[in-house]
């Protein structure tokens, strides 16, 4: 069965690499549960291809953010599943 959780994640340290077509970040942040010390998480990131916006105007903005950026706050939404043992 599925669990899942949400967590407020302070990034502090995270580098990209790229991978065949892809980048992937990975890196380490601090999330801090109630009453406790902050919990060290390493982490992950498949960084979305840049996408650009369908208005042609001067100012074309990404309409995804890519890269997670130190020293910044993110609201991570998690599932977690058991994989078959085979």
């Amino acid at each position: 069965m599925p669990a899942s959780m949400s967590l407020i994640v302070y990034i502090v340290e995270q580098n990209v690499e790229a991978v065949n077509n892809y980048e992937i970040q990975r890196g380490i942040g601090l999330s801090r549960i109630p009453e406790g010390e902050p919990q060290r998480i390493r982490f992950t990131y498949f960084i979305p291809e840049q996408e650009i916006t369908v208005d042609r105007s001067e100012d074309l903005e990404p309409l995804t953010s890519g890269a997670l950026q130190t020293n910044a706050v993110y609201l991570v939404y998690l599932v977690i599943t058991e994989l078959p043992y085979h």
